[in-house]
Parts: C-alpha cells; structure tokens; sequence
C-alpha cells in the first residue's frame, strides 16, 4: 500500500444549541446528486473495529506525518507516505482519536486524546516531533457517567487546545498547560446540551465549535453564540464532521475559506457546507480506483486540512467501512475541493501561526556613543 503524501477533531460533541430553532439557513436540495472522488489509498491491516480517525502533521516534513486509527484493540498511527506502522498503544478500548498541538510552529508539541472505555477517563499522550512514537503524559481525566463523544482542536491564535465532552444534557470544556511530561486541565462550568447531537468538529480558524444533530441540523458555537443554526442537511443517518480550512492570499488582502463536511453512514456520503455561511457546496463519495473498491458504507471520518505532502498537500479525508471489514480509505482533500469547483487556496497548519517580529524588533542599532 502507498499512502501518497478531517478538527475531525473527534467523535461527537457539544454545545448550548438546544433550542429547536430549526428554521434552515440554508436547506439541502434533495436533488443534488454526490460525486465520486477517486480513492487514493487505503489501509487495510488494521486491528479490530475502528472507533476513531486522526492526523498529525510532521513539524517539517509534510510527507513523514501520520494517520492515526483508535479501535477496540488500542491507537495505532502509520507513516503517511507508506502506511508503515510507527507507534501504537496496545490493550485498551480507545473510543475516538483527537489531534491537537500545544505552542505554535514546529516546536508545538502535539498531543492525541482518546477516551478509554475501560478506564472511564481520557488519556493524552504526547507524539514526539523527533521519533514519532506515542509518549504517555501525567493527568489522565476521569468522567464520571458515560461519555457520548469530545472534541479536541484550538484555532489559529490560541496557544493550546481546547477539549470538549459531551455527557447526557452537558457539556464540560478543558483547557491544557503542559509541563514536560505533566498535562494540566483545567476544566469550565458544566453547560447545558441537547440529548441529540452526534458529533462536533472545532474551527482550526477561530476555535469556533461546529455541532450536527440526529435531526440533520448543523450548529455553529462561538462566534454565532448558542442555538443559531448554520445548515440544515438531509442526512439519514448522521456521522461525523469536520472543518476543511484553508488560507487565501489576494490583492485584497488575506482571508480564510473552507468546507464543513458531515458524513451520512448509511451511504458514506459526505455533505459539505461553506463554511462562511452554510450553503450547500454539494455531496461526495469515495469511489473506486484501479484495484481499491468504493465505500458504500462508512462508521467513522476523520480529516485534516494540513499539508502531509504530494497528493495531500491540501490535506486529507479517511473513512472507515462499516461493512465489516476493518479497513480505511483516503482521498486527498483536493478531491472534494476539485469535484465542487471550488478555490483551492493554501493549507492551514493546526500547529499555529508564529507570529512575524515586528518591524523595530528587525532593527540593527550600529551608533556607538563615545565615552
């Protein structure tokens, strides 16, 4: 296999939109028919069910990043470029895999969540930038009552990741300090959810949080404020989301753009949003390509704006087969982004933006004053 060269942030997740505020900004058209995008690879020695999809993006070289699977039978991550395996977390029942970084730039630290079934807590471990391998960290965060899902991501400007946990009707958020190897959390008040939201992805732009319902109804937190609706989608049976971001440079200026992408299980079509406003862009799948078949069924996406080289330069889409057999397939994120004619732009490294000195701190004082 070759893998060639999304935060989903995490499983499913969040929020104050509870009121039934259902009237669609923008509502799907039944008769928009999905686009099969070709798969690009697939990874099909996997160990066990898979729960959870992720990916970490290597401080320097885009093409020695890694995907990461979390299943039943513990978190494995594999190269990239190849699908080697690099590191894995063996014996435990890890439900849902979340990448997140601490600091900005190459020496942002990245951190992966997973929420332990057995344990009834999350687990953090550090990904090493140099060997790549899983570092357990101290601060493991027990959850009383059962979890229903979590996101894990920050935006641009923020420094570390935020984690959001959704329990029955609640909505716990923790913020991390590390320390070496001692992670600090520090968590909010409780906030009061609906029973019946799926899954939630968080805005790598401004950490904005965006939630999808069983109902099809997609919610934006953070910057819209609680309950405003963002889109409302036709989906069957609703999986999970993910924000496609990238940056923009024109004569006018700089700006963002992007995708919400919201997965239906029952057909492994994916639905994507505008992100500025809801509007519908159009419906992909994966399809078939030489001697990977297409995927009919989907349980879990995962997705990544980031550059991880080559073909994903522009990041990447993975989705696990809910037909039994325990494989992922990929498409580069210039698949969707091709397929809807859409303006590509630059990727949108989740490692944060170091900031540019600023002009005085460039200067060079050469007077001497004579004594």
């Amino acid at each position: 296999m070759r893998l060639a060269a999304l935060a989903v942030s995490g499983l499913f997740v969040l929020s104050a939109c509870g009121q039934e505020n259902d009237a669609p900004a923008t509502v799907e058209a039944e008769v928009v028919a999905p686009i099969a995008v070709a798969a690009a690879d697939q990874l099909t020695e996997i160990n066990g069910p898979v729960t959870g999809i992720d990916f970490w993006t290597h401080p320097n070289v885009a093409f020695s990043s890694l995907l990461i699977i979390a299943g039943e039978n513990g978190v494995t991550s594999y190269n990239i470029e190849d699908g080697s395996e690099v590191s894995t977390i063996p014996g435990v029942s890890a439900v849902g895999a979340a990448v997140s970084y601490i600091g900005n730039g190459p020496r942002a630290r990245g951190l992966l969540a997973y929420y332990d079934r057995d344990a009834s807590a999350f687990s953090i471990f550090e990904i090493d930038n140099i060997t790549r391998n899983f570092k357990p960290v101290t601060g493991d965060i027990a959850i009383r009552g059962n979890v229903r899902g979590f996101c894990f991501g920050r935006g641009v400007d923020a420094d570390g990741p935020t984690l959001a946990v959704l329990q029955k009707g609640e909505l716990t958020q923790y913020e991390f300090s590390l320390d070496n190897a001692t992670l600090t959390a520090s968590a909010s008040a409780k906030e009061t959810a609906p029973d019946d939201v799926v899954s939630c992805a968080i805005d790598g732009v401004d950490g904005s949080i965006f939630v999808a319902r069983e109902n099809g109804a997609v919610h934006r937190l953070g910057t819209d404020g609680p309950g405003e609706l963002f889109a409302k989608s036709t989906i069957d049976a609703v999986g999970d989301i993910a924000v496609l971001s990238a940056t923009n440079v024109a004569e006018d200026g700089f700006s963002y753009s992007g995708q919400v992408v919201v997965l239906d299980k029952t057909n492994a079509t994916m639905h994507a949003f505008d992100r500025a406003d809801g509007s519908l862009l159009g419906k992909i799948t994966i399809g078939e390509a030489f001697e990977i078949e297409a995927v009919t069924g989907a349980n879990v996406m995962g997705a990544v704006s980031a550059n991880l080289g080559a073909l994903y330069r522009n990041g990447a889409i993975a989705l696990s087969l809910s037909d039994g057999d325990s494989a992922v397939r990929l498409i580069p994120a210039n698949g969707l982004i091709n397929a809807l004619g859409l303006p590509d732009g630059d990727a949108l490294s989740p490692r944060g933006i170091i900031a540019e000195p600023e002009e005085s701190d460039l200067l060079i004082r050469t007077t001497i004053q004579p004594e």
